[in-house]
C-alpha cells in the first residue's frame, strides 16, 4: 500500500508486516530509526522528516524479514557513478552524476 508521495505509505520504514485496520484507515507500524513516529501505527497519509523512499521494499518485507531488504539498501547506498559520485540520496532518491535528484527520480513532492 504505497503513498503517492514522500508520506508514510511510500517509505521504507512503513511496515508491511505489522498492520491494523481501524474503521476504513490501514495503519501499519513506523520502523524509522529516528522517526517521531517510531514504535507507533501510522497511516499512509502521514509525513515526518524521517521518510526514506521504498524502492526495494520495506524493511520488515516478507519473506526475508528484512535480512534481505536491508542489505540491498545498504548495497544501493553505496551505489557511485562513474565520476565517483553517489547514485542515491539517504532518503533514496535516485541522484544524476552532479549530486542532483535525477529527472528520472518518480518521488512526487
Amino acid at each position: 500500500m504505497r503513498g503517492p508521495g514522500r508520506d508514510c505509505g511510500g517509505c521504507r520504514y512503513w511496515s508491511e508486516m505489522v498492520a491494523m485496520v481501524e474503521g476504513s484507515e490501514t495503519k501499519a507500524l513506523c520502523l524509522a530509526p529516528s522517526g517521531v513516529a517510531n514504535g507507533t501505527y501510522t497511516v499512509a497519509g502521514d509525513h515526518c522528516g524521517a521518510f526514506a523512499k521504498n524502492t526495494l521494499g520495506a524493511v520488515d518485507d516478507p519473506p526475508d524479514y528484512g535480512e534481505a531488504v536491508r542489505a540491498a539498501y545498504a548495497a544501493q547506498a553505496e551505489e557511485k557513478h562513474p565520476n565517483g559520485a553517489p547514485k542515491w540520496a539517504p532518503d533514496g532518491t535516485l541522484l544524476d552524476d552532479k549530486g542532483n535528484r535525477s529527472i528520472f527520480d518518480d518521488v512526487d513532492e
